[in-house]
This record gives C-alpha cells, sequence and structure tokens, in this order.
C-alpha cells in the first residue's frame, strides 16, 4: 500500500504523464480515457462503488456502458441486445442474482466485481487493468474472480494485477514487479523458486544484496 501501483494504473488509463507507454510494441499517448480504451485497454478499478459501478441501475443496464455499440441501432437502445448481452454475462461469470434487473448496488462484492468484469469484457479489450480485484470479498467470490482471470488469460487476453496481497502475486502472476514509494525496484519471474522473503523486503524498501 501507498508504493504507487494505484498511479502506475491511472497512468495506463489516461492519465497523462511523462515517458513513453508501448502497446504491442507500438507507442502510445494515453493521456485520457478514450485514447486508452482505443488503444486495447479496460480497467477494473480499486473502488468498483465509486468508479466501477452505477449502483442504482440494474445489472443489464451496466454491462453494455463501455460499449454500447453492442446494444444500439440508429441511436437508440435497443432492449432485446440489452436482455441478451446480461443473461450472457451472468451466466458466463456466474452472478448470482435475482434477475437481469437486480439493482448492482444490492449485490454482494463479489457479484458487483463480476459485473465490473463483465463491463470490461463487453469492451473486449486485450489488456485489463485490475486494482485489488478482490478486495472486500469473501474467500469463495475470491477464488471465483481468480479463476475469471485464469480464463481470461487461457483466451489470450493480458491482464495487470495491482495488487497489495502477497498470496494473490503469487497465484495469479508470471512476472511481478516490486515498487517501493513510487520507483519500481525489481521484476521477478513467478516460479517454483520464488523468493517470497525477497518480495517483501524489496517492497518494503530494504536494501537487497547481489
Amino acid at each position: 500500500m501507498g508504493a504507487g501501483k494505484t498511479e502506475v494504473c491511472e497512468i495506463l488509463y489516461g492519465h497523462p504523464c511523462a515517458g513513453e507507454i508501448r502497446v504491442k510494441g507500438k507507442a502510445k499517448r494515453l493521456d485520457d480515457v478514450r485514447k486508452s480504451l482505443k488503444a486495447g485497454l479496460a480497467l477494473v478499478p480499486e473502488e468498483r462503488r465509486e468508479a466501477g459501478i452505477f449502483g442504482l441501475l440494474g445489472i443489464r443496464q451496466n454491462i453494455p456502458l463501455m460499449n454500447m455499440a453492442n446494444v444500439k441501432s440508429r441511436g437508440l437502445v435497443r432492449r432485446v441486445e440489452e436482455n441478451r448481452l446480461a443473461d450472457h454475462y451472468i451466466d458466463a461469470l456466474s452472478i448470482a442474482a435475482r434477475d437481469r434487473e437486480h439493482q448492482v448496488s444490492l449485490l454482494s462484492g463479489g457479484n458487483q466485481q463480476n459485473v465490473v468484469i463483465a463491463k470490461c469484457l463487453n469492451r473486449d479489450s486485450d489488456i485489463i487493468l485490475m486494482d485489488e480485484p478482490t478486495r472486500g470479498v469473501d474467500v469463495g467470490a475470491k477464488q471465483e474472480i481468480h479463476d475469471i482471470i485464469r480464463e481470461l488469460v487461457g483466451q489470450g487476453k493480458s491482464i495487470i494485477v495491482f495488487t497489495s496481497e502477497l498470496q494473490e502475486v503469487v497465484q495469479l502472476c508470471d512476472r511481478i514487479a516490486l515498487m517501493y514509494d513510487g520507483a519500481l525496484r525489481e521484476i521477478v519471474p513467478n516460479g517454483p523458486d520464488l523468493d517470497t522473503d525477497h518480495i517483501m523486503k524489496n517492497v518494503a524498501g530494504e536494501e537487497i544484496e547481489a
């Protein structure tokens, strides 16, 4: 916490910054959200209630919001397409709800997070940024979200997970970028020889012996 991971996430999702960002090897100027979306990025934010969902609306109305073209025809929203889209993601992500009209603020934390993930998938983004993807959800929902992330990777998506939970890093990440006080200290590969003590020393700002 406080290392700067969320700031890095925000920069990738359209916050102006110095330096260069490359997407699939090509330099991109991602200085607003529209440009990041166009470049193929989508965000599952840390504060889903404040930045990820429209709590007073139902699942049907939330899921299309990042890509309204999927449900619009001649400038009008087609309810049939909204229903089809909502039912598809309710089934695909096992969202536990009364029906597609279920008010999102009344869902559990894990199911709210799945609605946010569904919004990103409806955008068909190649790179999904996930800031603290399992914060505030129970153990069962956490495992479900981890399974969804692995399935998305299996489908060819790239997932960047920003998390302060070491166990989550170990379970999910192929490469681990370690930050302290706003700076990148090291990138280490995951694997059977991963040294978690080394990770903790890095993120605590301790000097690491060569």
